[in-house]
């Protein structure tokens, strides 16, 4: 009975190990596919709501609104702008 168990060990073991990493890469392979899925979405997806102006135009539009001080303060806000957008769409997206 014990060599009947080794004996098979020898074969289930290797089975099931193999099985398992299938598994395991059909699995990373799914979320592979998902970020690549997610990732193509916000490159291709505006940073900005729809109906609202683009990046530039808000920038544009808040140094206009704001007292005129040097032009990296306008490099800022547009970049600052931009990250904000950016994370809403992310949170838009993971919602």
């Amino acid at each position: 009975m014990g060599s009947f168990f080794a004996a098979t060990s020898g074969y289930i073991l290797p089975i099931l190990v193999s099985s398992v990493l299938i598994v395991n890469s059909f699995c990373i392979l799914s979320h592979t596919k998902r970020l690549e899925k997610i990732e193509q979405s916000l490159r291709t997806a505006p940073i900005f709501n729809p109906g609202e102006q683009s990046v530039q135009q808000r920038a544009q539009e808040q140094e206009r609104q704001q007292p005129q001080t040097s032009a990296p303060n306008h490099e800022y806000s547009a970049h600052q702008l931009a990250l904000q957008n950016a994370a809403e769409a992310y949170v838009k997206c993971r919602s």
